[in-house]
């Protein structure tokens, strides 16, 4: 009796296994039937950066086309060298300034090459971001890689997320929360591991927590995203050492520098009480201090309020940038790098004189 009672307990827990490996099996389908990060990112040989994109690459996915060049980067490809008498930009960020959703062309970077291109036919643009990374990977990928190609300026895109580590999983491709950034016991960061690593927790709490977004008053946003403004603050000192960092480089190579911090939907949703201004606070000020060029891409946003992202819907948590926003952007920053740099207005110059 006691061995036929042991041998039913076996026979269950072998069917609840299976079963739990056919379910993550489908839900693992779903998840990922419409991700292109999978194809996009591969594990880098640098173990600073954890992760790259696939160099050659073509990816098609969710009615986007993504092609990266021969040197790992989105856009077309180009001379290590830069052109006798030209001007180059490097933009550095992580999957906002890469144009996640957005056609090669339509992307911020691409935009602001064709601004360029108006004043100086040898401008170019290099768009060096990857989706995932924060300020600590685009300041290494920044000194080992962009300094090599003589950038005479660089860009660096921020987003909200980039105080943040996330962790590579080349299984699945995904992009994972690393549980380290996780203010919780241990027992609480193994649960979020499961959580995050399994495909059926996925499948069943991501659609719950979209709409829980979705049927949350007004009010509860705005007060969610106020505490969320206020921790970012306060924890603001690590992105303002790596910006001392950046800046310092640089200086040291003679590149001029910019910054510009993506807005999000709530901020522009709820525009009309503190939560933009709390956001910018941070960003304003460091650069001021540290004598980094502030691009301001605020006004543009609010102007276009739900249009400037790719995915029009305030209830949808998904804040990159449209293509309209993109291209406001561009000339935000295309402005600015005219009014800075005498080897661009000298083209506009020569215009105005009919010399050209």
């Amino acid at each position: 009796m006691k061995n036929h009672r042991l041998r039913n307990n076996l026979i269950i827990i072998v069917v609840i296994v299976l079963a739990i490996i056919v379910l993550e099996a489908l839900a693992r389908r779903e998840v990922l039937k419409e991700s292109t990060l999978p194809m996009l990112l591969q594990v880098s040989s640098d173990r600073e950066l954890g992760w790259e994109l696939v160099p050659s690459a073509e990816i098609k996915g969710e009615g986007v086309t993504y092609n990266i060049n021969s040197k790992g980067f989105r856009g077309p490809e180009f001379n290590a060298e830069k052109a006798p008498g030209g001007f180059r930009v490097l933009c550095i960020g992580d999957s906002m300034t890469f144009g996640l959703g957005l056609q090669d062309d339509r992307t911020f970077p691409a935009r602001l090459e064709q601004i360029l291109k108006k004043y100086n036919p040898k401008a170019d643009v290099i768009n060096m971001s990857v989706p995932g990374y924060n300020t600590r990977q685009e300041l290494n990928l920044f000194n080992t890689r962009g300094i090599g190609y003589n950038p005479d300026a660089v860009i660096l895109g921020y987003c909200r997320n980039d105080l943040v580590n996330f962790q590579y999983n080349p299984k699945t491709g995904q992009l994972l929360l690393s549980t380290s950034d996780i203010p919780v016991n241990r027992l609480g960061k193994t649960v979020i591991g499961i959580v995050q690593n399994s495909f059926i927790f996925q499948w069943v709490l991501g659609p719950k927590w979209a709409k829980r977004k979705k049927d949350m008053p007004p009010e509860e946003v705005a007060r969610m995203e106020l505490k969320r403004a206020e921790i970012i603050k306060a924890s603001w000192k690590t992105n303002t050492d790596r910006l001392r960092e950046f800046k310092k480089i640089c200086d040291k190579n003679n590149i001029d520098c910019y910054f510009l911090a993506f807005p999000f939907k709530n901020a522009i949703q709820f525009s009309d009480n503190d939560i933009l201004k709390k956001w910018q606070e941070p960003y304003r000020e460091a650069c001021k201090d540290i004598g980094i060029k502030y691009l301001d891409i605020f006004p543009p946003y609010e102007k276009l309020g739900v249009k400037a992202f790719v995915m029009p819907d305030y209830r949808v948590y998904d804040d990159h940038p449209s293509a309209e926003a993109a291209y406001a952007i561009a000339k935000i920053a295309g402005a600015a790098l005219v009014r800075n740099h005498p080897n661009i207005s000298a083209k506009k110059e020569a215009t105005k004189d009919g010399k050209d």
